[in-house]
């Protein structure tokens, strides 16, 4: 099996600009962060005994497409209201 490039691995928490001292970020924005870090865990430690994490890399990002739809809506809803007050 060809090694990957470690820094794809967190690619996708580090794109998220989100630090935990960052108390002003909503709590399903760091709770993305949190999945997003373990998917990065699970992917690196995959490259041994793939078998054995895939099911929970593959859990992991459920829950991060979740959390990323809850929070798109959430979006949504707050610009529609935005609209709707002027």
């Amino acid at each position: 099996m060809a090694e990957k490039d470690n820094s794809q691995a967190f690619l996708s928490y580090d794109e998220m600009n989100l630090f935990p001292q960052q108390v002003h970020r909503t709590k399903d924005e760091h709770e993305l962060a949190v999945f997003e870090l373990s998917k990065g865990i699970v992917d690196l430690l995959q490259e041994n005994n793939r078998s054995t994490f895939q099911n929970t890399y593959d859990s992991l990002e459920r829950m991060c497409d979740r959390l990323r739809t809850r929070k798109d809506k959430k979006s949504n809803q707050d610009e529609s209201e935005e609209d709707k007050n002027g």
